[in-house]
């Protein structure tokens, strides 16, 4: 009896999504430090002029929610694109496989698989991990910022 295709999530499959994903997140706040030492004195005018202590979480989540949807929309088309170019040329070939039966040689067609992406996997990497990348960056990002004297 044919059951059809049956999608497996392996350990690997799990693994290299965790990996990708520290990467991913590890990029994200990187650069996110980065911009919000180059808005510091964009912060403090802020400060200065009464915004809300929370618009520094909120600037720096959304910064580092941006790079990461960025970086996981790039990343899944750059793995995708190398895997459908490889299907393709795969099943360029003749699609006759040889048979050998009493020393003759028979060439009968043989069907092409269909490229199978595990599209559960992408929608969480490319949906989820900008989100846990807003929530870890709002979370670990001070609410207030220190008032320096700005030389005119």
């Amino acid at each position: 009896m044919e059951r059809g295709y049956q999608s497996t999530n392996s350990a690997i499959t799990i693994g290299l999504a965790v990996i990708a994903s520290v990467v991913a997140i590890g990029a994200a706040a990187i650069a996110t430090g980065l911009a919000a030492a180059d808005s510091q004195s964009d912060l403090a005018t802020l400060a200065a002029v009464g915004a809300a202590p929370g618009i520094r979480r909120r600037l720096s989540g959304f910064q580092c929610m941006v790079i990461a949807a960025m970086g996981a929309v790039l990343g899944t088309g750059a793995g995708i694109v190398p895997a459908w170019a490889l299907w393709r040329y795969r099943g360029q070939g003749t699609g006759l496989g040889e048979s050998y039966i009493a020393g003759v040689i028979y060439r009968l067609p043989v069907p092409v698989p269909g490229l199978v992406l595990p599209w559960g996997t992408l929608a969480l990497l490319v949906l989820g991990l900008p989100l846990l990348a807003w929530l870890l960056a709002a979370g670990c990002t001070r609410s207030r910022v220190l008032l320096t004297r700005r030389a005119s």
